[in-house]
C-alpha cells in the first residue's frame, strides 16, 4: 500500500507492505475495533467475512498490480493518493 500526499510544502510518501494490512492479524485487530467502536454497523457481518474480503484483496492485487483506491486533487492544488 502507497499512500502520498503532496501540498505546495510538503511531498510525503509512505509504504506499507500490503500482507501487513490484509494478513490475520490485522484482520483481528480490526475486528475487535470495529466491534468495539462501531457495534450497530458490525452486528450482521460475520467475522470469516472479513477474512474473505482480505483474501479477495490480495488475489486481486497479485493479479492486477497496482490498485489505486483514492485519488484526490483539490482545489489548492493538495493531492492525495492512495494505492494498494
Amino acid at each position: 500500500m502507497k499512500i502520498k500526499i503532496k501540498t505546495d510544502k510538503h511531498n510525503i510518501s509512505l509504504a506499507f507492505p500490503t500482507g501487513l494490512l490484509t494478513g490475520k492479524f490485522a484482520i483481528s485487530m480490526a475486528e475487535k475495533y470495529a466491534r468495539k467502536y462501531a457495534a450497530e454497523a458490525m452486528a450482521d457481518i460475520p467475522p470469516h467475512a472479513l477474512e474473505a474480503l482480505c483474501a479477495e484483496i490480495r488475489r486481486l492485487k497479485k493479479i492486477r498490480g497496482q490498485l489505486e483506491l483514492v485519488d484526490i486533487v483539490s482545489a489548492e492544488g493538495h493531492e492525495i493518493h492512495i494505492s494498494l
